[in-house]
Formats: C-alpha cells, structure tokens, sequence
C-alpha cells in the first residue's frame, strides 16, 4: 500500500530521470525560420541538435500524457486516503519522539496536524503539476518551498528550535527510508 503514497513522488522522480538535467536546466534550443537560433544553420533531421530536440519533445510528450493520468486518477479522497496512510506509517515513530520529550498530548496532536498540512499542500501542488504538465515544474517548485517553509515556521514556533531540529533530522530519516524502499520497488537488488 505504501507505494500508492510513492506514486505521485516516484512520477516526479522519473520525470527528472528521463530528461537530462542539461536539458531540463536550459530549455531546448529555439527554432525560427528552419533555422537554429543564434546558428544561421538550417535545422535538417540529420543535424545532431535537432534529434535531441526531437528526442526531449518525445519524451516530453510522454511524460505530459502520464501526469495526466495521475490527475485524472489523484482525487481528493484518494489524495486524503493516501496522506492517511503516510500518517499511519510515520505517526509511531513521531509518537516515540514526542514521548522521549515528555510532550503533551496536545501539543503533540498539534504538530502532527501540522504535518498532515504540510503533506497535504505537496500533493496538492502535485495535483496542480499534473494538471499543468511539464510546463508547471517552477511553480510546483515555488509551492513545495514555500510550504515546507510555513510548515517549518510553525513547527519551530510549537516545539522550539532545538526539538524542530530532531524533529526535522526525524523526518529527513523517514524520508530517505521511503525513497530506498520506493527505489528497491523499482529496481530490485
């Protein structure tokens, strides 16, 4: 069941896998006239630049029909039952930590909201990048900074600096941990 909470990561993870960075970073080349900007040359299939051209619009393509897809297929109530199960598996270790600070249970309950939140706003921002396609990459970047930032502002504020810092190594740890599983579903050893 986890790799259903992994999908809209993993979509992401293929994306910048198939499209070289250089390519992603620096956009394709810009045609004017049937030639090659900035070249003068005429653009002819067997022009090297032009295959790579062809090749990332094609994947491109790809990549825009598949996120599609998961738009179409990321309802809000799969996107809650999905958050859902995410919570479910993180919520014991949080429980431990808080428990091994002595938090009460309300402030407790409180960052756990907080976190929920915070996971709700990167599947949404992943809604709103499937919708957009490619095309929508710097914006869901933005989203994804700004919200981890609101999330750290008001976690830091209910727990102090010191428990946010653990609590952040915590969370970088189950992170990691469910990217290696993910990885390991997808490439075995």
């Amino acid at each position: 069941m986890w790799l259903f909470a992994m999908a809209p990561l993993l979509g992401i993870a293929i994306f910048y896998y198939f499209v070289p960075q250089a390519v992603v970073q620096r956009g394709a080349p810009r045609l004017h006239s049937g030639t090659q900007e900035g070249s003068g040359m005429p653009l002819r299939p067997d022009f090297p630049d032009s295959n790579l051209l062809r090749h990332r619009n094609e994947v491109e393509a790809k990549i825009n029909e598949s996120m599609a897809r998961m738009a179409k297929t990321m309802t809000p109530k799969r996107q809650s039952q999905l958050i859902d199960r995410l919570m479910l598996d993180r919520e014991p270790r949080y429980r431990a930590l808080f428990e091994s600070w002595h938090l009460d249970s309300t402030t407790a309950d409180e960052a756990l909201t907080i976190v929920r939140e915070g996971e709700a706003l990167k599947f949404n921002a992943l809604q709103e990048l499937n919708q957009q396609g490619t095309s929508g990459r710097q914006a869901f970047g933005e989203t994804l900074t700004v919200g981890r930032e609101f999330v750290d502002i008001q976690l830091g504020l209910l727990l102090g600096e010191e428990r946010f810092q653990e609590f952040s190594r915590l969370e970088a740890e189950m992170e990691r941990d469910m990217h290696e599983r993910a990885r390991k579903a997808i490439i075995p050893d």
